[in-house]
């Protein structure tokens, strides 16, 4: 929480930035894992000239040297314009946001649902087929399979938080499963 804090005091500092910072994720809704999960920052600024970025330099690079992701980092216009674009991050960030700084970008957001679903479904399907992926390539051996899963299930939670996606998500468990299954039973 104090490098978040400095981080906001150090981007709310900079006059005629305009900057909006927002924590999402794992950090913003309780559930943050030190050393296992990222810190999701998005950092809004009206002007993104180089000259302006420069000016977010000193900040970023104090939060980078903390051992913390350097922020996502974008246009207010462009952010306005971007719902059909992240809808996953957008929507993740209705269910549970901080500001650090700034007016809050997240009030009057719409995504709609068919960019959402369209959004999740590739998700989910580029999931499954690195899934499969790995099954093929190390199905011998169980921990390194268990381990891709592993490094996945902490997506498809992301995405099973929109309500409308939990059928596909239940899918692609049962999909998982029968792979698992397959492999522990020797039936290759």
């Amino acid at each position: 929480d104090h490098a978040l804090d400095g981080l906001g005091k150090n981007l709310g500092a900079l006059t005629g930035l305009n900057a909006s910072a927002v924590l999402y994720g794992s950090a913003a809704r309780g559930d943050w894992v030190p050393g296992r999960s990222d810190v999701n920052l998005l950092v809004l600024i009206d002007d993104t000239t180089p000259a302006s970025l420069r000016r977010l330099t000193p900040a970023v690079t104090e939060w980078h040297t903390k051992g913390f992701a350097p922020p996502l980092i974008m246009g207010s216009g462009e952010w306005r314009e971007s719902a059909d674009v992240f809808p996953i991050e957008i929507t993740d960030m209705q269910v549970a946001h901080r500001m650090l700084c700034g007016a809050d970008p997240v009030l009057g957001m719409v995504v709609a649902p068919s960019d959402l679903r369209e959004a999740v479904e590739k998700e989910l399907r580029g999931k499954l087929v690195r899934l499969r992926q790995a099954y093929v390539r190390f199905g011998e051996s169980g921990l390194i399979l268990g381990g891709f899963a592993l490094a996945s299930i902490s997506t498809y939670f992301a995405l099973l938080r929109p309500p409308d996606t939990f059928v596909r998500y239940l899918e692609l468990v049962r999909r998982t499963a029968e792979l698992i299954d397959t492999f522990q039973t020797g039936d290759r």
